[in-house]
């Protein structure tokens, strides 16, 4: 987290530097796309009085929200739109903790031991492994290459395959229909306990 103080520091330290950069997309000549400028980037190679050696740090003016961030580096031969491109990696970190929670119930499981919260985030390592195999597949699948699918896209097209071949069974299969309606109904009708009476026991 940013703290207010650092922010103020930052941004009276970067009223010096006169130099900007814009980043964003490049102009698209096949979607008619026009360039986008995104942010505006001050750079400086400094050294800080609370951080050892010589860092990078850059301000990143975000235009469309109007905020701001502040990124720090020792890569002293980065350039400012390389920074903020390496920053933007740590999304799929996000991704990556928004599915297991939303998608694999990562926050449901209950654990109890070290053993069990290593077994549950390679479990879900895994899983999210394998979707992105899945997602690989479809992207290389036929001549052309595809754009890649979110997990959540491929979770819901796996399950409409699945809802698809279901439909197909039970328009075909009878027999199957009504198996399926009888055990349904069975399990509307489960009936209360009876509570019994406690007795003392000697």
């Amino acid at each position: 987290m940013q703290s207010k103080r650092a922010i103020c520091v930052g941004s009276l330290f970067f009223d010096t530097v006169k130099d900007i950069i814009q980043c964003g997309f490049d102009k698209d000549i096949e979607t008619g796309r026009e360039a986008k400028v995104l942010y505006h980037v001050k750079i400086a190679t400094i050294r800080l009085n609370s951080i050892a050696g010589i860092h990078r740090v850059i301000e990143s003016r975000d235009i469309g929200k109007k905020s701001t961030k502040y990124f720090l580096t020792d890569q002293l031969t980065w350039e400012s739109r390389k920074i903020i491109q390496v920053y933007t990696c740590r999304w799929v970190i996000e991704e990556f903790f928004r599915n297991a929670k939303q998608l694999l119930d990562m926050e449901g499981a209950t654990i109890r031991s070290e053993q069990g919260v290593t077994l549950a985030l390679c479990l879900v390592s895994w899983i999210d492994f394998l979707f992105h195999i899945e997602n690989y597949k479809q992207c290389t699948a036929g001549e052309l290459s595809k754009e890649a699918l979110t997990v959540p896209s491929i979770v819901r097209q796996l399950q409409y395959e699945n809802l698809n071949s279901f439909m197909d069974k039970i328009k075909d299969d009878d027999d199957f229909v009504k198996k399926w309606l009888e055990i349904e109904k069975k399990n509307t009708e489960k009936k209360r306990k009876r509570q019994k009476e406690l007795r003392e026991v000697a």
